[in-house]
């Protein structure tokens, strides 16, 4: 019986590995450059005239010499002679116009991504994002570590100021930092090595996701102060230098320290790293460990878009 159960779990586990893979290697192909030219024309052709364009993601398809949009996309018809010219446009094949507006040059910014359907073909995940999780669940978290700390802070000597835990982009048991009140954050220490719950961390396009949690204290429907997760953030890479931690991520919710810039995938290094928002955050920062952290986002090619980095000082 045992033996059952564990090919069982083995067999589980493989298909969820295979999953995985299959998003993460299809994410990664759906950054490709193989529409990089087409992509840079598109944009430049709407810049040069002045074209309002809806942000979002729009899905079109080559039938024969049409092109096809989403109903009442017609602002997208001037693209048609250049889309039909592109020999890298298959028949058939679903493809993705993606506009963005970089705020920082006044200007649209647009990709496009292959979707590797057929416009008549049913369809796998095309992407899988699931949030970071304590075992047990948020509730099981909040409850303990209220408890804990109520107790060994005391009536009289409460803190009740917020903190905030980054967390791994692997399964742990320990946050990576804390950031808090130095008192606060040494209860929090002492409660994870004891306590020992562990994390998954999210996912994004089948690759695992930093992330951190923000939580306040609040008063519940029984008037009792308890701890509350107000803001979660998931975030690409974290590194860290003597004194702080960096964490880049999509453009959201965000904590102190934010700063925000734009990325244009067509962009070489030179032309990203020189950037005027680029340039302001690193300038103000002149620390190496950021200028690290910006390459890495460079170099993993990502969609183009809004990103922040969070600067939280170690206490």
């Amino acid at each position: 019986m045992k033996g059952i159960f564990r090919t069982v779990v083995f067999k589980s586990n493989l298909i969820l590995a295979l999953m995985l893979l299959h998003l993460s290697v299809y994410g990664q192909l759906s950054y490709g450059d193989k529409f990089r030219n087409l992509s840079i024309a598109i944009q430049d052709y709407a810049n040069q005239n002045k074209l309002i364009l809806p942000k979002g993601r729009y899905e079109f398809y080559k039938l024969g010499h049409a092109i096809l949009w989403p109903y009442k996309q017609d602002s997208f018809w001037p693209f048609n002679r250049l889309i039909l010219k592109d020999k890298a446009i298959r028949d058939s094949m679903i493809d993705e116009l993606y506009v963005n507006f970089d705020q920082e040059y006044n200007r649209f910014v647009i990709d496009m991504y292959e979707k590797r359907y057929k416009f008549n073909e049913a369809r796998h995940f095309d992407a899988l994002s699931v949030p970071g999780e304590f075992r047990g669940g948020m509730s099981l978290l909040l409850e303990r570590l209220s408890k804990f700390l109520l107790d060994r802070q005391g009536r009289w000597g409460l803190n009740l100021s917020s903190f905030t835990l980054y967390m791994d982009c692997e399964l742990s048991s320990l946050p990576l930092a804390y950031d808090g009140e130095p008192a606060v954050v040494e209860l929090l220490k002492q409660f994870f090595a004891e306590i020992k719950i562990p994390h998954k961390p999210g996912i994004y396009y089948g690759k695992p996701m930093y992330c951190s949690y923000r939580f306040d204290w609040m008063a519940n429907k029984n008037k009792e102060i308890m701890l509350d997760c107000l803001v979660y953030n998931d975030y690409f890479n974290i590194l860290f230098s003597e004194t702080k931690l960096y964490a880049l991520g999509a453009a959201g919710n965000s904590m102190k320290g934010q700063m925000s810039f734009f990325y244009d995938r067509k962009n070489n290094w030179k032309q990203f790293v020189e950037r005027k928002d680029v340039k302001r955050i690193l300038n103000s920062l002149q620390d190496e460990t950021a200028l690290k952290l910006f390459k890495l986002h460079y170099d993993s090619k990502r969609f183009s878009g809004d990103y922040r980095l969070d600067v939280v000082l170690l206490k």
